[in-house]
């Protein structure tokens, strides 16, 4: 009887008549997406809003919240404008886009 290692085959080189599982795959980490940010007038022109609205919806909770990028300089996340945007359309069509 001959000894059998891992790889299928023995120790003479002699493939078996069964092949060993091939080794799983590992997944790949995601590559790192960086957020895009928009400014007001960004905001203003995807939306459709003029600034004093989307002040007022971000005060009652209805508008994605604004990052302070700066002492004077705020701005919003791309990928959040974009599923309001999604939504308000999702929500005019009867939740069909």
């Amino acid at each position: 009887m001959q000894a059998h290692h891992l790889d299928g085959q023995t120790r003479t080189g002699q493939a078996l008549p069964f092949s060993a599982p091939p080794p799983r795959a590992v997944p790949l980490a995601a590559p790192a997406v960086r957020p895009v940010l928009l400014r007001l007038p960004d905001v203003l022109a995807r939306t459709g809003l003029g600034k004093s609205m989307v002040y007022a919806l971000m005060a009652k909770g209805d508008f994605p919240s604004s990052v302070k990028i700066g002492p004077r300089v705020t701005a919003w996340l791309e990928g959040e404008v974009d599923a309001w945007v999604a939504d308000r359309v999702a929500a005019a069509r009867g939740g069909k886009l």
